[in-house]
């Protein structure tokens, strides 16, 4: 582990730093594909609505179905919630997520210097990056299934690094604790669970925001064509 540390190190920084960059630019710019692009989102009372809904969603799944442990392994199924948030409300969905890691900490009386690296990650690696891989949340096609594995595999390996750096430079554990449980907790909780579950609970959402109009991706293709009629 030390004489790898050094890296990691490195590689964790560069990862919070970008984790923090884009929460920063999320409030005016979107991504599509590798360009930055200004979404237009109106920061009004539907869009924090959103907000409030997805802290909540992910607070609640976190608090009550709790770790189950088997063994050393603990293993959370509300971790799956997360990269759906993102999917189906887009940006205000991943920050709402990120809210509700923060709710969920102060519930279990758990703050520390963590929850910061706990609100980014599941800002951006555990609901921004699964948002920008799939492109149909219904899931009906091998292609929306790959980009649901491949968001929620990226997202997490962003995490794999970021999260455990600012654990590791806070003090908050130990080096070699935060370089070596943080990751497996990770992927126990934010690949295996968001894999096994997440499908579940997008399948059961996604007719819901489509039907209603929260769906961000219809709702931005929608935007584009009035624009393009203009």
């Amino acid at each position: 582990m030390e004489r790898f540390l050094g890296i990691l190190r490195v590689l964790g920084a560069l990862s919070f730093a970008v984790s923090a960059v884009f929460f920063v630019l999320s409030f005016r710019y979107q991504l599509d594909g590798f360009k930055l692009k200004k979404h237009g989102i109106k920061w009004g009372a539907s869009v924090l609505v959103i907000i409030a809904i997805s802290a909540a969603l992910n607070a609640g799944a976190a608090v009550i179905t709790g770790p189950i442990r088997l063994g050393w392994i603990s293993f959370r199924p509300g971790a799956a919630i997360t990269p759906v948030l993102g999917i189906l409300f887009g940006i205000p969905g991943a920050i709402g997520a990120g809210l509700g890691n923060v709710i969920s900490d102060i519930l279990k009386g758990f703050v520390t210097p963590a929850t910061i690296s706990g609100f980014l990650g599941n800002f951006f690696a555990f609901a921004f990056v699964p948002a920008m891989f799939v492109k149909d949340a219904s899931l009906k096609t091998k292609k929306s299934w790959l980009q649901y594995i491949s968001g929620v595999v990226v997202g997490a390996a962003f995490a794999m690094l970021s999260m455990p750096w600012f654990i590791d430079i806070t003090g908050t554990m130990a080096p070699a604790v935060a370089w070596t449980s943080e990751p497996f907790a990770l992927l126990m909780n934010r690949i295996v669970s968001p894999l096994l579950l997440g499908p579940i609970f997008l399948k059961i959402l996604y007719p819901f925001a489509a039907k209603n109009g929260l769906y961000w991706r219809e709702k931005r293709e929608e935007k584009i064509t009035e624009l393009s009629r203009d």
